[in-house]
Parts: C-alpha cells; structure tokens; sequence
C-alpha cells in the first residue's frame, strides 16, 4: 500500500474525456507500471475500465441559458415567455463536475426583432456556439378544430398555447371564457 500510495500520482495512461469510459487490457497496465516498479497481480482480471465523471448539461439547459440571456437582451423578466428553437439540436456538453455555476455567455449576436441568435456558451475550457431563433412568446386562444362560419365556440373547441408575440394581434382572445360563446364570422 506504501509504494501504490507513493506512486499514485504517476500518470501511466491517458484519462479518458469528460463523461467518457476508457478500458485498457491488463497486460499493457501491468507493462505501463513495470518502469515504475510497481508491481501488479492482475487476479484474474482482463481489462481495467475507468469512467471519468463529468457534469452533464443537456439540450434543456442550454436552451434555458439562452432564454435568460435573450429575456435580459429584450428586458422581459419573465425567461418563461421566451421560445427557444435551436438551428441544429444542442449536443450534450461534459463538464468537470467542479463547474456548477451557469454557462457564461463568451460572444452573442442578438438581432431583437427577428430574435434571431448566434451565442457561444462557456464553462471552464468547454464551450458550446448554438444559433437559433428567440421569441417573446404571450398566451393566447387557439382553436381545437376547423369552425364553420357561424358556429358558436364551446370549451373543447378551443385551447391556450404561447404563440409568439410577433403572431398574435393586439385585439386577439386571450382568455378561454372570453371566447366561449362566441360565433365565428367566418370559417377558420
């Protein structure tokens, strides 16, 4: 135990990356060791795996980060009404499990009336660059099926969805008791 303990700090093979398991066979880990002179009784075993731990930060995640960084750009305080749709899905990013803190916007191009985005997202040495498109999204009524004209709305035929902002018109129906009971001028 004295000389593993000594000798642990040696560096025989390279770690695998962030999240990621690497296996070595045991011949090449005993051949590693020799020069160091330590001595290994493999007992039976083939390979050595080691799985390095990482903080894991999805899809969700990143998409969130750049909804508070697009709700602070618009000076919306609520990061829920903003809709976030990514140009390409977001990969999952391996952190050093020290890093808890939020990704760090590193470069963002925001254009406001579009919302269109281009951010590079940081954390230690990682990062991630993901364009898309941000919204302020509002609820609003939205139907459950075709009316015909003339029709008069019930309550399973109409719905609540956060529909962006740019979409919905300053006279639209935003409540559902608002609108049910209401006759339709044409078919929609």
């Amino acid at each position: 135990a004295d000389v593993a303990s000594a000798k642990a700090d040696i560096a025989v093979f390279r770690a695998p990356d962030l999240g990621q398991t690497g296996s070595v066979r045991i011949a090449h880990v005993i051949e590693a060791l020799r020069p160091h002179n330590v001595a290994v009784d493999p007992d039976g075993l083939s390979e050595v795996s080691v799985t390095r731990a990482s903080r894991m930060v999805g899809a969700n995640e990143i998409k969130h980060r750049v909804a508070e960084i697009a709700a602070e750009r618009l000076r919306l305080s609520e990061v829920a009404n903003i809709a976030v749709e990514l140009d390409v899905p977001a990969p999952t990013l391996h952190l050093d499990p020290t890093q808890s803190g939020p990704l760090v916007p590193a470069r963002v191009t925001f254009e406001p009336r579009g919302g269109r985005f281009d951010m590079t997202l940081r954390a230690g040495a990682s990062q991630i660059r993901v364009t898309g498109t941000a919204q302020e999204t509002l609820e609003a009524v939205v139907l459950a099926r075709p009316i015909a004209r003339g029709e008069v709305l019930r309550d399973t035929d109409v719905a609540i969805e956060r529909r962006p902002k740019s979409e919905v018109q300053a006279d639209s129906v935003r409540a559902l008791d608002a609108a049910i009971g209401m006759a339709l001028q044409q078919n929609v």
